[in-house]
């Protein structure tokens, strides 16, 4: 199994990204990455067609940093929060969020929700359009273990690709990431062509 690597508005993972280049968009043995702004526009077109939406979603301070590394200004958290709040009113299929108590407070009310770990430390899962029975305990189980069920999955703030990898060794057959760091979408390209490379 390739290193774990995340991408956390704190400084995990962070050298991943010196001297990379951004990239705009990929395809890979059917997954897509694409550099895509979920706050000015939603969910991109191709995530639509998944069987499932994940996201990992920035804290208030985090929000900042995500927009400072990808070139934005700093923009207001309840943006994100809204463009969330309007993604999940819109949304048939199941949605699975890790958040924390200032966004889930602005959405609307999961059918259930539950403290898992994230990078070792305690975040809520909340999920709606689903009765959820899997695994409670990391970020990586959760996906794994929807990948035993469903063929696809979306994550709009993929950065680094972790979920969507678990997702693959559960049994899922592919993913479509977006992030609006570019830089975060050349480093999913890359694994996920050394993922295929090794699989062989």
């Amino acid at each position: 199994m390739e290193e774990y690597k995340y991408h956390s508005a704190l400084k995990i993972g962070l050298d991943v990204l010196e001297d990379v280049e951004p990239l705009d968009y990929f395809e890979h043995k059917g997954n897509v990455g694409i550099k895509h702004d979920f706050v000015k526009y939603g969910l991109p077109p191709k995530m639509t067609q998944t069987d499932i939406i994940w996201g990992e979603c920035p804290w208030p301070q985090g929000f900042k940093v995500f927009d400072q590394r990808a070139g934005e200004l700093p923009r207001s958290y309840k943006l994100f929060q809204d463009a969330t709040a309007q993604m999940i009113k819109t949304q048939t299929k199941p949605v699975f969020l890790i958040l924390g108590k200032i966004l889930l407070n602005a959405l609307p009310k999961p059918v259930n929700q539950a403290e898992i770990k994230l990078n070792k430390g305690g975040v809520i899962l909340a999920w709606w359009n689903i009765d959820y029975n899997g695994p409670l305990t990391t970020n990586v189980d959760v996906t794994h273990h929807l990948g035993q069920s469903f063929k696809s999955i979306g994550d709009f703030c993929c950065g680094y690709g972790e979920p969507l990898f678990s997702f693959l060794d559960g049994g899922g057959k592919l993913f479509v990431g977006s992030d609006h760091n570019g830089k975060c979408i050349r480093v999913l390209e890359s694994r996920t062509k050394k993922r295929y490379e090794n699989l062989s």
